[in-house]
């Protein structure tokens, strides 16, 4: 069933790929490895793969201009290593691994490719250590779009330590040289803590940033350090999305979201959902005083969340207004057009 599931996925990844010709005009040149005939180098499966001999062949045999390939796909389960130079000087557009059993890459494995390679995604395999991960995500300097999902992070805080299997922290201007990318996604991992500068960019772009955090439940409003998300200098949309609705995000603390909404008119917090945001909590009622919510109701998404607290309760001091009518909807926050599922 795992190698269905593999195939079906490399079948999605094809069929966005636009068309060209066989660069490996022998494709026993790659077994097991496969797809010559869409321009890619897929790798699936239980057999030991020998991506040394591999790219060394390719290396000896191919033209410069057929050295160029869009995708390479790794979902084995027997290689455990990626070794110095391994890729040599075959270039891939994309590079992905799903769902395989690596416990060690060599910093400089993918070599060439970290000036070239415009998507990087790292999928679903927790053997890797974090600091390891993170060392080689951070290399490739042309990226548009890197994700690590399911990927043994447990935190975004400059000073990387490990506990149990994933990071703990991990900050400091971490991605603030990979100044072209537009979509950096943590999904599905066990992040606790992000800290200061994590998301800074040193150059500023009107490109728009998509930061993707969604299904990360142990996230709490104490995750976020206070300087956690500002120095993005781009449009930033920030998903906070739960697939069971049950994040630990009980409010949104008006030091750490409000300077990011203030920095752009067009930030956001795109989504967020949760049976456990509540809008009695005057801890929220920022929110409202800054005019940064209406409601918006969806009832298919099954949300609830209780009333915002009357002004006068929190004005006077209070910590909890008087629990009010429930209404069923999706959170989206931004500092220009705000949808919240707390009602007036």
């Amino acid at each position: 069933m795992k190698l269905l599931l593999e195939i079906f996925g490399l079948f999605a990844i094809i069929a966005n790929i636009k068309h060209v010709s066989c660069n490996c005009t022998d494709p026993s040149a790659i077994f097991p490895c496969t797809g010559c005939e869409q321009n890619i180098i897929s790798c699936i499966g239980e057999t030991f793969v020998d991506l040394d001999a591999i790219f060394t062949k390719l290396s000896k045999t191919l033209t410069p201009e057929q050295k160029h390939f869009k995708l390479f796909y790794f979902g084995n389960h027997n290689n455990t290593k990626l070794t110095a130079n391994l890729f040599q000087d075959i270039l891939f557009e994309n590079i992905e691994f799903f769902d395989s059993a690596l416990t060690e890459i060599h910093p400089d494995a993918f070599g060439q490719n970290y000036y070239y390679t415009k998507l990087f995604n790292f999928w679903n395999d927790w053997s890797l250590p974090p600091r390891v991960l993170l060392d080689v995500a951070m290399r490739f300097e042309v990226a548009e779009k890197v994700r690590l999902c399911g990927a043994n992070l447990t935190g975004l805080d400059g000073d990387v330590f490990r506990q149990d299997r994933g990071f703990q922290k991990l900050n400091g201007n971490i991605f603030s040289h990979l100044t072209t990318l537009t979509y950096l996604s943590f999904w599905n991992n066990d992040l606790i803590y992000i800290g200061d500068n994590a998301f800074a960019m040193d150059e500023p772009s009107n490109l728009t940033l998509y930061i993707e955090l969604r299904d990360n439940q142990h996230l709490t409003p104490s995750s976020f350090a206070r300087n956690s998300l500002i120095g993005i200098n781009r449009p930033t949309k920030i998903d906070l999305s739960n697939s069971q609705a049950i994040s630990k995000i009980t409010y949104f603390p008006e030091d750490v979201f409000w300077p990011f909404f203030a920095a752009n008119p067009l930030n956001e917090i795109r989504y967020f959902d949760s049976t456990n945001f509540d809008c009695q909590d005057c801890k929220s009622y920022w929110l409202k005083q800054r005019a940064l919510f209406k409601l918006w109701a969806f009832p298919f998404m099954k949300v609830w969340c209780l009333m915002l607290t009357p002004r006068r309760t929190c004005a006077q001091g209070g910590q909890h207004g008087n629990p009010g009518t429930f209404v069923i909807g999706v959170v989206e926050i931004s500092f220009s057009n705000t949808m919240i599922i707390c009602a007036d």
